[in-house]
């Protein structure tokens, strides 16, 4: 029998010296530089298989170590053994502690939505105002809201001490920029009201369509506060009784957010400025104060925008 290589294949087996007539004549005895290569092989050999061996009992080493420190759990002893089984190291709450370590600023998960309560008062009346607030990871959010005021406000120029107001809006707020803890943002709004009273003269209804468009800074001194500072400019077009322009104000906002639990927090908004409206017959000054609630009803992202109402 030969190799590919056509030299003779010896065969050693319980055959003995017939394998060895069938694969040829018996080879020459080793010469010295075959038997230094063969013994430099060998040496090759053991330096390759030790620091393999080396590892393999330090990693056991080290495996039983874990095992001796890891807490053993008590286990009701079966037919097939007698001696409590060691549990696997869970890592779950390692784990789990190593997450709350981490900002949650920087863990966007998923959309944000919370609930809205605010009421308090102005230079007119009192107010008060019910919405939800839906808030995506990158921070744009919409809000919708209903309104309603009591007190001091006009229809076609005439003022009424029991005028009633209600109203809605849609606000979207789309952030700029963002820098550490501070961040601009654009804030839209579309809605419309209506004013009625029985003492006004004429026309005893208003419908009105509003706008708002501004900006606003938010920062977060400390976790869980947030503090806010803005710009606003709302238009307010009457459609009914006559067409005419009801209020233009521009007005500075600040308000403050107290996060007093993960889903729950108190907040502070005022706003102060001035206004225009039928052709210098109506509203001259703004200034309001507003004391409400935030509602959280999930939490995927704990940084959380500042107060839109």
């Amino acid at each position: 029998m030969q190799t590919t290589s056509g030299q003779p294949l010896l065969i050693v087996g319980a055959a003995g010296r017939d394998s060895r007539r069938l694969a040829g004549p018996r080879p020459r005895p080793p010469t010295a530089a075959a038997s230094a290569y063969a013994h430099d092989m060998k040496n090759t050999r053991f330096r390759l298989l030790f620091p393999i061996v080396v590892c393999a009992l330090f990693c056991t080493a080290v495996t039983a170590q874990e095992l001796e420190t890891t807490p053993t759990v008590p286990t009701a002893p079966t037919t097939s053994e007698s001696a409590p089984v060691r549990d696997v190291k869970v890592l779950a709450p390692d784990v789990s502690a190593q997450l709350s370590a981490v900002d949650a600023t920087e863990i966007p998960l998923g959309w944000a939505s919370e609930l809205r309560f605010a009421g308090g008062g102005s230079i007119f009346g009192a107010q008060g105002t019910v919405g939800a607030r839906f808030a995506a990871p990158n921070g744009i959010a919409i809000t919708p809201m209903i309104a309603a005021a009591f007190g001091t406000w006009y229809v076609g120029g005439y003022p009424s001490d029991n005028a009633l107001t209600l109203g809605s809006a849609v606000l979207a707020e789309f952030p700029l920029l963002q820098s550490g803890q501070t961040r601009f943002s654009l804030r839209t709004a579309l809605g419309g009201r209506s004013t009625g009273a029985d003492d006004f003269r004429g026309a005893k209804r208003s419908f009105v369509a509003t706008a708002d468009i501004g900006l606003r800074a938010t920062i977060q001194p400390l976790s869980g506060v947030q503090v806010y500072l803005g710009f606003q400019v709302p238009l307010a077009l009457a459609v009914s009784p006559d067409i005419e322009l009801e209020e233009l104000t521009q007005i500075a906002d600040f308000g403050a957010d107290i996060w007093v639990t993960d889903r729950v927090a108190l907040t502070f908004q005022g706003s102060i400025g001035g206004t225009f409206g039928y052709n210098g017959d109506g509203a001259k000054a703004h200034a309001q104060e507003n004391l409400g609630l935030r509602v959280a009803l999930n939490d995927p992202h704990l940084l959380k925008p500042a107060s839109m109402t």
